[in-house]
Parts: structure tokens; sequence; C-alpha cells
């Protein structure tokens, strides 16, 4: 094999027809015009094949360049192929020494100077949030007792999420209803209107949200809180297969919501909490079967928190270590367990009830069981649920009372009016 390099105009070399790999040419043209040309590109001397810059050479001819050096090598095409496909190979066989990658990127973005590099912001983001997330934290809920009674002296404001006359039925038990911003349609709001019913949490549709939706729905409702949408990286965005928003554009959602609810939660799926400001709550998802919080949830204490989803237990589990930096929690995962005749008891164990009454009335019941246990565990850890203090015999009476009101309201009789 003889070799030897030459400069040589670039519209009289071939890119190879058989070449697998497939580069980012904008990249590279990028790079040339904020680095200059730098290397060589290799070339078979008998087909003037490139086995070696194939892109580069591409991006030469897109940037306008004439001439790039050539290293010429006289092979037969057995080699040449050899050639061609170890250039691709070994490239993937490389490794990144991640602290000193990281370190040379952030250096970079303090001194405004990625442009070239074939990196941006985005993927700087992604990097540091895969080597911070913390898997463990997907299960580490499933360990622990939960709060030890009468050690919290703070208020939880607790939502199910549901039609105006399950949210109704809801708060006869303490809990109060909240809704997903597409449910919130002009039918919706008459009922709500109707049945006299705050809405005091609006959560958004995750896999699609639509920000203009949302917001009317938190406009019309003008909640005590609101979610947005999760702030994720690109690459989280793209392995469920969902739309990306910057950080920037979240927070700027945020401030748009923050005009018409109390308080607005950023959902953080990556370490970008102390990016954000005070002025919002944060939300960790409980992790569950559609997806969780992949930070520890250490990492929350110390801001005012809202615990998005799961089961009771992990939830409880959650509050144990976020104390009175938990300031409000949504559960909708009793609705699940009680289609199946199962309800929560205080410490987070699944009972059944479907023996006792089987069928729809069954679930009704199972709810309202799960409801009252979280409450009761809520009271017996110190707090109060929604600004009331539970399990008091005043409590049993105005509960008995509110369920009477419902039963007008779900017949269709004037509120207030007595039965004949």
């Amino acid at each position: 094999m003889t070799e030897e390099v030459e400069l040589t105009n670039v519209e009289s070399l071939n890119i190879h027809p058989n070449n697998p790999r497939v580069g980012d040419v904008s990249a590279i043209a990028k790079s040339i015009e904020a680095n200059g040309w730098y290397g060589t590109v290799v070339a078979q001397k008998s087909t003037r094949n490139v086995l070696a810059g194939n892109h580069r050479l591409m991006a030469a001819r897109e940037v306008g360049i004439d001439q790039v050096p050539v290293y010429w090598v006289d092979v037969d095409e057995a080699t040449a192929q050899r050639i061609l496909l170890a250039d691709n190979r070994t490239a993937d066989l490389a490794t990144y020494n991640d602290d000193q990658l990281v370190e040379l990127l952030t250096t970079a973005i303090d001194e405004d100077n990625l442009f070239g590099t074939g990196w941006n912001e985005a993927d700087v983001t992604d990097l540091v949030s895969m080597l911070t997330v913390d898997e463990s934290a997907l299960t580490g809920l499933d360990v622990g007792d939960g709060v030890a009674s009468d050690t919290l002296r703070h208020n939880v404001d607790v939502f199910f999420n549901a039609s105006p006359v399950l949210g109704k039925v809801c708060t006869t038990v303490g809990f109060r209803p909240g809704i997903i911003s597409r449910s919130v349609t002009d039918s919706y709001m008459n009922q709500v209107q109707t049945m006299s019913l705050d809405i005091d949490f609006v959560d958004n549709e995750f896999k699609d949200y639509n920000h203009a939706q949302h917001l009317n729905a938190v406009r019309l409702l003008q909640p005590k809180y609101a979610t947005v949408r999760d702030v994720m990286t690109q690459s989280q965005c793209s392995e469920i297969g969902i739309e990306y928003y910057s950080f920037d554009d979240i927070i700027d959602m945020a401030r748009e919501l923050n005009e018409h609810a109390e308080n607005v939660m950023i959902i953080p799926k990556y370490d970008c909490i102390d990016d954000i400001p005070d002025e919002f709550m944060l939300g960790y998802s409980v992790p569950s079967s559609y997806g969780g919080t992949p930070l520890p949830i250490e990492r929350f204490v110390g801001r005012r928190v809202h615990l998005l989803g799961g089961n009771w237990k992990r939830q409880r589990n959650a509050l144990a270590v976020l104390g009175d930096s938990c300031v409000s929690l949504d559960n909708n995962h009793l609705m699940n367990i009680a289609r199946f005749g199962q309800s929560y008891s205080p410490d987070g164990r699944h009972v059944l009830t479907k023996d006792v009454m089987p069928g729809y009335y069954g679930n009704m019941v199972a709810m309202l069981v799960s409801m009252s246990a979280i409450v009761a565990d809520l009271s017996r850890s110190g707090c109060t649920v929604n600004g009331r203090r539970f399990l008091s015999k005043e409590d049993a009476a105005d509960l008995g009372g509110d369920l009477l009101n419902v039963d007008r309201i779900v017949r269709g009789d004037e509120e207030g009016e007595d039965d004949e």
C-alpha cells in the first residue's frame, strides 16, 4: 500500500456509494466555519472513492471550500472496504470520560463558545441530567412506615380529579375536586356552577399538552393550584414520543398560568430544581406505571411541594421525607383499585370491599373508604386536611349533612328543600 497527501479539488472526489454511515453534515459545516478545515480525507487512489471523511467532504462542498488535503491509498477493493468499515466502527467504540466532558462543555457554555462543537445547550442539559438521575428513586418509596403520629403541624390540601357529581361526593369525606384541563367544557362548567363546586386543582394532559387549552381552563376556574407541562430533556421527550419544550418555554408558560392560579407547580424530570424560581411550587410525580420523577425525593425538601399521583403507600412515604414541605397532593390511583373492589387502609395496604358490596356501588364505597383512610392517616400525623381537622364527632355530623345535600343534587331536588 503506497500513500501520499495531495491538495485535491473537491469535485474530483467521489462520495463512497456504499458508505453505511449517516452523518450530520450541517454540524460538520458549522465546525468548519467556526474552526476552519483541519485534517485530511482518505481516498482510494484507483477509484477516487472516499474511505474516511465522506461527510467532511460534503460539508466542504456546502461551505464553498474548493480544495482539501487528501491522503491517497493504493489498495484493492477488499482492503478499501475494511478501511471504510473500520473508520466508522472505531468511532462507535470510543467512549467519554463523562466528568471531563461535562467540565469542557460547561466551560464552553460559560464562554459562549459552543458554536462549531456539534453540541448545544439542550445536549449538555441531557448529559448532565443522565449523570444526576437516581434510578433508585423510582422504587425507594416502597420502603417506609410513613409519618409518625402527631409529628406534623401544617395543612395538606388533598384532591381527586373527577366529574362534578363524583367531585361533590368526594367532598363528603374531606377531599376537594380537581380536574384535567381537557375535560373543562361548557357542559362541565355548567355542572360545576349548578353544584356550587370550587375546583381548586387543575392538572394538564401529560403526553399531549395543549397550553392554550390548559391556560383557558385555569382562567375559567381560577384554582388554588395548577400544573404546567413537565420540564424534560430532549432525550426524555424523544423516548416517550412527546413534544419538547425548553426550560425557558415552560417558565414562560408557568408565568402565564400564574395570572389565574394562586399556585403554579413546575414538575422537574431532571435536576434543574435550583434554576426554578421560588415563586413556583414543585410537583413530584410519585412513581407509578405511568412514570415518575427520577430524582431523589430529598432534593425537593425546603420547597413547597405537591405530590402528583401514585399510590397512597408511596405518597405517605414521600410525606415522611418531605414533612411540611408537602403542602398538597392528588390521588386518583384509589379509583383504579376501586374497580377491583379494593380500598386503602390508613397505612397504605389494600383491603377488599367487593365481597361486601359488589358492582358499581361497591366501587363507589371502595373509593370513599380509600379517601377516608388518607384523610385519617394525615390527621393521625397531625396535619389538617383542606383546612379542616377531622376525626371529631362534629366532623362526622358535618359529613352526614353533606351526604344528604349530594343526594338531593344527584336526584335533581333543589338544594336546601326538605324531602316530603
